[in-house]
């Protein structure tokens, strides 16, 4: 069962630690290539490596094995280790670290916001005939992340889908293209990540999802995005090869009831006005 906490979505889970069993929750984070466990419930003595956050800042995490519970099932898989400062606070609950895609990929997971569950792909055919009446979105097949293409003003840009991000969130450079001078600048907020704490404004966009395999249709929507307020990409994949200007999160997900399904690569989605 997805809850949604300080808005982000968490699954309840336990994690095995050489000291015994340790309950807490676990961040489902679509936007995430790599798996993250808090490095305070592992054997933390490997390699360290670097991973990149949302604005390009990089943390040192190690590979380790973990075992946990979600929902009762078991998992065994290898996950990052990281400190516990670089991930968002749960007020309620003890973070325990982030389902990335890796792990969401691997298990053919559903990340489903019209049932507030997580569950197995091989487990929803009975759900299928549901989505007769929703609106299906191809994602970008080659990448490990939910991708997708949105129109602003008439030119493509590439959305991440995150349900690790609270926010709506475009680039300073998108938010140029599309009209955007600065001259309106109101209240400033805050937003967390791995890489720390990004000064942003909001504004409201308009933009279109084309959907279907073809893409002949399009869906249009006007949201309340976060812009960063500092220049260059948002993203930066494949050595900077390609670039993701706008993230659709929970603000957008939860909104519109949408379905991520990582097994067909699919995201599914109800419209509201």
């Amino acid at each position: 069962m997805i809850e949604t906490k300080e808005g982000y979505s968490v699954v309840k889970a336990s994690v095995e630690t050489l000291h015994g069993r340790v309950s807490g929750c676990f961040y489902v984070d679509t936007g995430s290539s790599t798996s993250l466990i808090v490095d305070a419930f592992t054997d933390d003595t490997g390699k360290r490596e670097k991973i990149v956050g949302l604005a390009g800042s990089s943390s040192n995490t190690t590979e380790v094995e973990i075992s946990f519970r979600i929902e009762g099932v078991k998992y065994h898989d290898v996950f990052h280790s990281v400190n516990e400062d670089c991930l968002p606070l749960c007020s309620e609950d003890c973070v325990l670290g982030i389902l990335g895609c890796d792990f969401l990929t691997s298990h053919k997971m559903v990340v489903d916001y019209r049932t507030h569950c997580v569950y197995c792909a091989s487990t929803e055919d009975e759900m299928k005939e549901d989505r007769v009446d929703t609106s299906f979105i191809p994602l970008l097949s080659k990448i490990q992340l939910p991708l997708i293409r949105v129109q602003l003003n008439g030119k493509q840009f590439l959305a991440l889908i995150d349900s690790g991000s609270a926010k709506n969130i475009i680039s300073h450079k998108a938010a140029l293209y599309i009209g955007f001078n600065g001259s309106s600048i109101g209240d400033t907020s805050v937003i967390s990540g791995l890489e720390g704490d990004l000064k942003t404004f909001s504004v409201a966009i308009r933009f279109k999802i084309p959907k279907g395999l073809k893409r002949r249709e399009v869906l249009s929507f006007s949201e309340d995005f976060d812009v960063l307020l500092n220049e260059g990409k948002l993203l930066s994949l494949r050595n900077g090869e390609l670039s993701i200007d706008i993230v659709l999160g929970n603000q957008f997900l939860n909104k519109h009831q949408c379905l991520i399904d990582l097994d067909e690569h699919t995201i599914i989605m109800n419209p509201v006005c």
